[in-house]
């Protein structure tokens, strides 16, 4: 019987027990503080990711070693199972261009090899709504190329919405500047921000986290029609309450009753700071 190994990285928010439960590789993003080397997840963890953004270390992130991606995709080809590496967006990250051109060597060593690097347009809990997807069209025992087909339908469909309590990352990432920076944090903004096309968008700001939550809940039923029987993500950093009263308001407002609720992975808590809360959800048209 045919195998397929589902690979992802670390700027997913998929919990480890779910990738144990179902067989998946998880490849670490790298993140450097004051030049020393962390790998995501394995040399370092949130609290102590936590503490280095609290003393205001310079805090930065690497992608996937060109080595991890190898020694990967060539354990499938040597073991003849097929392979799909659903990628961090390439708008944010060098990850699939890389993996891209590793998984094509090794599929010239291993010309039977089947294997596909997608480009999810997406990160954090919207990976994990995709892989979610995946894994039931695996354990259908669809084809490959069929997997392949809808998985790239579906890159399409995420949709993203979150905000963050402090401009202070997004300052430091280059995003906006000093001055907006400090305008907003005097009078208490919370940006409202969305992917599109793989790349984040500030869609709105507004003053103080309830008027952002309620504009996250406007948007949400713009998109959707039926979010009463949809799978909501929701990914929080810092505090879960944050989540909670979010998957509230959206129980309240829409009737929805089913919920995946993740921490925020350490690697985008680099770049979006240590409080924030997301909504994802796939819009399928």
């Amino acid at each position: 019987m045919e195998k397929l190994k589902i690979i992802v990285d670390s700027a997913c928010d998929i919990p480890n027990n779910y990738l144990k439960e179902n067989n998946i590789d998880l490849l670490p993003f790298r993140i450097i503080v004051d030049q020393e080397e962390y790998l995501d997840g394995i040399d370092i963890d949130t609290e102590q990711l936590f503490k280095f953004l609290e003393e205001k270390r310079h805090v930065t992130t690497s992608q996937v070693r060109a080595t991890d991606f190898e020694k990967a995709f060539t354990n499938c080809a040597e073991k003849g199972w097929d392979c799909l590496y659903l990628a961090f967006s390439s708008k944010m990250s060098g990850a699939y261009q890389t993996a891209k051109l590793i998984s094509e060597n090794v599929k010239e060593k291993y010309p039977d090899f089947k294997m596909e690097v997608i480009d999810t347009k997406s990160g954090s809990t919207a990976i994990n709504l995709l892989v979610e997807q995946i894994v039931q069209l695996k354990n259908n025992k669809l084809p490959f190329e069929d997997i392949i087909k809808k998985a790239e339908v579906l890159t399409k469909n995420v949709e993203h919405i979150f905000t963050l309590e402090s401009l202070e990352r997004l300052k430091t990432g280059g995003r906006i500047s000093k001055t907006t920076a400090a305008i907003g944090e005097f009078l208490n903004i919370k940006p409202v921000l969305e992917v599109n096309n793989g790349k984040i968008e500030l869609f709105k700001k507004v003053r103080g986290y309830d008027r952002a939550y309620k504009k996250i809940l406007k948007i949400m039923e713009k998109r959707s029609s039926d979010l009463k029987n949809k799978l909501i993500g929701i990914s929080y950093s810092g505090e879960k309450e944050n989540a909670i009263k979010l998957k509230e308001m959206i129980a309240d407002r829409f009737g929805t009753k089913d919920f995946m609720i993740n921490m925020i992975s350490n690697v985008l808590t680099v770049h979006l700071g240590r409080s924030g809360v997301g909504v994802f959800f796939i819009n399928e048209k």
